[in-house]
Formats: C-alpha cells, structure tokens, sequence
C-alpha cells in the first residue's frame, strides 16, 4: 500500500513539477526556467545559456511523458471510483504507469548529469536543495545517481 502512495504521489509531484515549470498557458518555458536558476544560483552567462538549453531538452523529452502519465493517472482514478471496482483493471493500470515512472527518473538523471556538468559543485548542490525545498523530484533528490 506504502508503494502505491508513494507512486501517486510522485505521480502528482511531476504534475505539479510540470505545471509550476510552464508559462500561463500550461507550457513550459526554458528561458524562464533558467533565468530563475540564474537568479538563485548567481549563473553566469555561459551557463544560463547552458542551462536554459538542458531544461528545452528535457521538458521537450518530459511533455509526452507527462501527457501519457496524466492520462493513464487519470484511467486509474476513474477505475478506482468505478462501482464496482475491478481488481484486475485497477492492477494493469497500476503496473502500465511503473514504466511511465522509470522513464521520468531516468530523464530527470539525464537532466541532473548535464546540470552537474553545468553547475559548480557549490551550485550543484543549491540546485539539488532548490529541487528538495520544492517538493520536486523529491524521491529522485534522496537518491541521486
């Protein structure tokens, strides 16, 4: 049971991730990404640049992720408030969203081996206290790669 609400609720934070990342219309935006980073981890102008193009890489990988894990998020939900409630469908649901997951860690490593590369270890690891403070990533921060 532990694991089930532990996976919804990585579920939700990527959703809340996503959605606080994107500009008014739900998209979200490198440039204004990276220019909050700049501003919270004193960037210069090489690696804003190299930021801002990380965080384009990674939200254009991320948007179809996002897109089938809200959708198959939200099966789950309409079959868990189904009456009556189907075992079988519930668990396939459950098992189709553990790839999904896989896939959003595995992006979010690729994300932080650039920032890493990027970032200064004293940025890097403001960065990663940015990404905890936030509730984002908050499994994958307790264990990095």
């Amino acid at each position: 049971m532990h694991r089930k609400i532990a996976a919804v609720f990585a579920i939700l934070c990527l959703c809340a991730w996503v959605s606080l990342a994107g500009d008014d219309h739900g998209k979200m935006d490198p440039a204004a990404h990276a220019a909050k980073l700049k501003a919270e981890l004193n960037l210069n102008a090489d690696q804003t640049a190299k930021v801002e193009k990380i965080f384009a890489d990674f939200f254009k990988k991320a948007e179809p992720i996002h897109a089938k894990s809200q959708t198959a998020y939200e099966q789950l939900k309409a079959l868990k408030s189904a009456s009556p409630q189907d075992e079988a469908a519930i668990k396939a649901k459950e098992s189709e969203l553990q790839p999904i997951r896989e896939q959003k860690h595995a992006l979010m490593a690729e994300r932080d081996a650039e920032m890493k590369k990027a970032l200064t270890p004293e940025q890097f690891t403001k960065y990663q206290e940015l990404i905890a403070a936030h509730g984002k990533d908050k499994e994958h921060a307790r264990h990095p790669k």
